[in-house]
């Protein structure tokens, strides 16, 4: 989706519409399709270029090393030219061809074929990347709420622990504090790789 990871990648200062016209650059999906629909339309204009009339030229140079020789009266006489050239040209046209008359009727529908699937790759690229992207937003979201959770935890368990050792409440509200720390720090611990996870698949 977003394959840099160099200073200058939108990753580094990443908003939504940047990092999906950097997918939309960079996506080797989204090239490929264009690259079909360019061979497509070269394709439809080699078929159709049957159309056209075709002109043929050729050309052809003889040099003879040793022109063939007769003794007539007891002298040697040597027969033909030592160059000899000749020029051809021609000029068709076709009238009617069953493949190129297919290829004209059917060119406009190919082209929006292939122009459709070009389309959709880049849908498909746009949808992907915003998912990955508000799924990484809100993968840091929930690792600021646990930390401040984790903060308020911390706190809630000296005063629970303060108030046991004090006397003044007994070990059940010490032990019920040190297991919601222990899970808001298991959340945060999973919340953290999980963001690992989303950056780098955003990344690919």
């Amino acid at each position: 989706m977003a394959q840099d990871n160099s200073p200058d990648s939108p990753l580094q200062s990443a908003t939504l519409d940047r990092v999906v016209q950097y997918a939309l650059e960079h996506q080797p999906a989204v090239r490929q399709a264009k690259i079909d629909e360019d061979i497509t339309s070269k394709v439809i204009k080699g078929k159709l270029a049957d159309w056209y009339p075709q002109i043929n030229f050729g050309y052809n140079y003889q040099h003879f090393m040793d022109l063939q020789s007769s003794v007539i009266g007891g002298n040697v006489i040597r027969f033909g030219v030592t160059n000899t050239s000749s020029a051809q040209f021609t000029a068709t046209q076709t009238l009617f061809n069953r493949d190129v008359l297919l290829a004209g009727s059917t060119a406009d529908k190919v082209r929006i074929q292939a122009q459709q699937n070009t389309s959709r790759s880049k849908i498909d690229v746009v949808v992907n990347v915003t998912k990955a992207f508000f799924d990484v937003l809100a993968t840091s979201q929930q690792i600021k709420v646990s930390e401040e959770s984790i903060v308020r935890l911390e706190r809630s368990l000296k005063d629970a622990y303060s108030r046991y050792t004090t006397g003044i409440a007994d070990k059940t509200d010490y032990k019920r504090a040190t297991i919601l720390l222990r899970n808001a720090q298991a959340t945060l611990k999973t919340n953290r790789e999980l963001f690992k996870y989303k950056q780098e698949y955003l990344k690919c």
